[in-house]
């Protein structure tokens, strides 16, 4: 779904929103990350670009309501070795319901399902070795197998997805210097798969070919258990939120949100040590208006997205998540 269908799908679930309106919001936000931005923090070399748009629904009756997202991720990479130029687009659905009880406690579940598109590489470097049909391969390889000719001219197609279980407590705090706590616990099955006519490559000639000082065989064992884990992997975590806000004047607050997450990988087979740990800062101004909040806002995160955006993570990827990241947002909320 491209940006302006989500935005008219925006559109029909505010008139639905509308017909039965007591507490209700629809909620959209889009966040942004460029490296050129200097104030960011030191971002891992390759990611160049972010954008992400996002919109959120409530619908309420009696004590239960029931919350419906979607979003759109894009994130771009430049990296020194083939692929040189890597493109993620993931589309993230959830559904949530919930039940408040005595106006302070609200007790939810949600599952929800992040798809990445397919990626297709015409080459692919293996420890300092390039193969494929590229101009800088230093290997070419092609197949005339039917089940190939999806790729094209390319010698690798990489595909993935998600699914996501949580359970949610939040407890909005009155007499309290913070606004509310919450805890969640989240299980999320990881899916890849990848297909490329190098796995056919099982003759000894030709495993025997040194390339760069290293025979071919050993090349493309390393590659292979690089790229992202075929059998499927969980991981169970634990979620705490604390979040606050500060009244500048009579419309507009300062507003910070706190998140702290601990990730238990299991069945997964790691390439390199991966972090276990995650936390999120976000701070921004608020500017409240009569059923309208509009929230500018900038996030920081010491372990890259690990934990938050799912999807980036796999085997192929897990040098970037000790790194910190960051980037800009801007929400706006329509309470009905």
């Amino acid at each position: 779904m491209n940006k302006k269908a989500l935005v008219l799908n925006c559109f029909f679930l505010l008139v639905c929103l509308q017909i039965n309106a007591n507490n209700n919001y629809l909620r959209m936000e889009t966040k942004l990350m460029k490296s050129s931005w200097d104030f960011l923090p030191e971002i891992p070399p390759s990611f160049k670009e972010k954008d992400s748009i996002a919109i959120e629904g409530r619908y309420n009756f009696d004590n239960f309501f029931i919350q419906g997202y979607f979003s759109e991720l894009n994130l771009n990479l430049e990296r020194s070795s083939e692929p040189k130029i890597v493109e993620l687009d993931a589309e993230k659905k959830s559904i949530t319901f919930g039940y408040i009880y005595n106006d302070d406690h609200t007790f939810s579940f949600s599952s929800s399902r992040q798809t990445a598109s397919n990626q297709f590489f015409n080459c692919i470097t293996f420890a300092s070795t390039t193969l494929g049909s590229c101009n800088q391969a230093n290997f070419n390889v092609s197949s005339t197998k039917p089940e190939y000719d999806q790729l094209n001219d390319n010698v690798i197609k990489i595909s993935g997805f998600n699914s996501i279980k949580s359970l949610d407590y939040k407890k909005a705090l009155k007499d309290s210097w913070l606004n509310s706590i919450s805890f969640s616990f989240k299980r999320t099955k990881y899916n890849y798969d990848w297909m490329t006519p190098l796995e056919d490559i099982t003759s000894p000639l030709f495993l025997n070919i040194n390339l760069n000082g290293n025979s071919l065989g050993n090349i493309l064992e390393s590659g292979f258990n690089a790229l992202p884990q075929r059998t499927p992997w969980y991981s169970n975590q634990l979620n705490f939120q604390v979040t606050q806000s500060f009244d500048l004047n009579k419309n507009l607050n300062l507003i910070s949100e706190l998140d702290i997450v601990a990730i238990d990988l299991k069945d997964y087979e790691e390439y390199q040590l991966k972090p276990e740990t995650n936390l999120k800062l976000r701070v921004g101004l608020e500017r409240e208006f009569k059923n309208i909040n509009l929230l500018l806002f900038a996030d920081y995160y010491k372990n890259n997205l690990i934990g938050f955006e799912s999807i980036t993570f796999n085997r192929r990827t897990e040098s970037y998540f000790d790194k910190p990241y960051g980037e800009l947002g801007l929400s706006l909320k329509v309470k009905f």
